[in-house]
This record gives structure tokens, sequence and C-alpha cells, in this order.
């Protein structure tokens, strides 16, 4: 990684990147979603707020993906809770376990009543660790839409460098980002 991108990444954490916790997505997350808010907080430590009903869509369809796709922990689907806090704030993971090249696609997305506040610079971070914890991954990456946009600038803040611009069967014209991981 780069000197400049490395003193870069410790004032960006520093200074704006707000403390964050990971819940992993599973069917007792879906069970305690269903019994209530009351019941998510007692179980999970963290409030749904306003966002209850995005909530619960991610949930439906993380838990989709990951009967579709199963892999092993780490790499699957969780809940972004503000850790001061404790409310959820988004969504993260990866889209499947490592490939055959070691590389893994990480995804994360901030429910819009958070957005602007380094929730989502919080999970990408938190997926590169992850993945970085696991030691079998060499390289995680990203797709953005093909333009520039917020996304773009979170990856750039986490020092993921610009693959370039591929069409993808499932999705059409994206970019690709890639971060190599230490050894």
């Amino acid at each position: 990684m780069l000197a400049c991108c490395v003193a870069f990444r410790r004032i960006v954490q520093v200074n704006q990147i707000p403390k964050i916790r990971l819940l992993t997505i599973d069917d007792a997350m879906e069970h305690a979603f269903q019994d209530g808010a009351g019941a998510f907080a007692r179980q999970f430590g963290a409030a749904l707020g306003a966002s209850r009903e995005q909530i619960g869509e991610v949930l439906v369809q993380s838990l989709k993906h990951l009967d579709e796709v199963p892999r092993e922990p780490p790499f699957g689907c969780y809940l972004t809770v503000d850790a001061t806090g404790s409310i959820v704030v988004g969504t993260c993971g990866f889209t499947s376990g490592p490939n055959e090249n070691e590389s893994v696609e990480m995804a994360y997305y901030t429910f819009p009543p958070f957005e602007g506040r380094g929730y989502a610079t919080a999970a990408a971070e938190a997926m590169i660790e992850l993945a970085r914890r696991s030691r079998r991954v060499r390289c995680v990456f990203a797709h953005t839409l093909p333009e520039r946009n917020a996304s773009c600038r979170i990856l750039e803040k986490i020092c993921m460098n610009f693959a370039g611009e591929f069409v993808v069967p499932k999705d059409g014209r994206i970019w690709r980002w890639e971060l190599p991981l230490d050894s």
C-alpha cells in the first residue's frame, strides 16, 4: 500500500469514521425481527429505528442469497450498527466465499437516514478486516456503477484501486475496484 494512502487512512479513521459493530444475518435474527422491535433490541442490543421496513427486506434478501450461495464464516451478510447509538444504520457483506483466485467481493449499503456520516466507509473497512483476518483472501474487490459517485469516493478513501471497466452478465457495465491484501 502506498505510504500516502496509509497516512490518509489514519487521518480519515481518526477524524471521520464512526465506530460500528456487525451483526451476522441468520435465521435467528429474522425470527427476532418478526417478533418485533423490542425482541430484536433485547436479543441483538440494537434498535431498528425508522429503517425497520428496509431492514426486513435486507433480511429476506440476504437469507435467500445465503441459501443460494452458501459459504463459511466470515463471508456472510451483516447488519451495520452504530456502536455508540446502538441503532441499525445499514448492511454489508460478501457476495460469496473466496473464489479460485482467493478473491472475494464485498458490498455495503447505508440506509438513507444515515448516509453521509461515514458508516459505509466503516462497513467497507470492516469487510476488508474480516477478509484479512480469515487468511484465505489475497484480494478484496467491489463493483460500482461506471460513474463517479459516493461509492467510488468510499473505495478510494479506503485505498482500493480502480481496476477498470467491465461487463458483468447480471449487472451490465461496472467499474471494478481491488485491494490486494498483505500476505
